[in-house]
């Protein structure tokens, strides 16, 4: 009758502990799924504001290519003239060879830095998505983990309680035996 009552002590203590075990890995998951959850908010702000700078970079490409046009057009307009008065204005065409000169290299500065921007967002963009996949399997790497902690608690449980039932059917039939035995 003890034994009877230590193995049914002892099922509840090991529910019990289950009970804790899966409430532990409740709040595990649960601050693991915040946590991804804050992370992916945090990339979709992030993708916005990329999303800003590459527009704000496409407005201003497109602006330098408009502004390219008109100095190809003033540039054009200035030859022009240029051919006509080469003879009389000799010192004036050396001033506007330097001045489209300077625009030239104002303009292949510009685009440098137009292409120095764009690579930069794009890498960064990259670092961003390796990023998220390292996240991701973190996480199923976790989750693996649990499950099979989780996974390899109940069978050691279920183990545990089939042989204490197994060990009391035994001793109930060795008991019933004797007693058997001694009437």
């Amino acid at each position: 009758m003890c034994t009877c009552i230590y193995c049914v002590l002892y099922c509840f203590y090991c529910v019990l502990v289950l009970f804790v075990l899966c409430f532990i890995l409740f709040v595990l998951c649960f601050g693991i799924v915040c946590t991804v959850f804050w992370y992916c908010l945090y990339c979709v702000l992030y993708f916005c504001t990329v999303f800003y700078i590459v527009c704000t970079v496409f407005w201003y490409c497109l602006y330098c290519v408009l502004y390219c046009l008109y100095c190809v057009l003033v540039l054009f307009v200035l030859c022009f003239v240029l051919f006509v008065l080469c003879f009389i204005l000799f010192v004036l065409c050396f001033g506007i060879v330097c001045t489209v000169f300077y625009i030239v290299c104002t303009v292949f500065c510009i685009v440098c830095t137009v292409f120095y921007i764009v690579c930069t967002v794009f890498w960064y963009c990259l670092y961003c998505d390796l990023y998220c996949l390292y996240c991701v399997l973190v996480l199923f790497v976790l989750c693996f983990g649990i499950v099979y902690t989780v996974f390899y608690i109940v069978c050691n449980v279920f183990w545990y309680c089939f042989f204490n039932v197994y060990l009391f059917l035994f001793v109930l039939s060795v008991s019933s035996v004797r007693t058997t035995a001694t009437e």
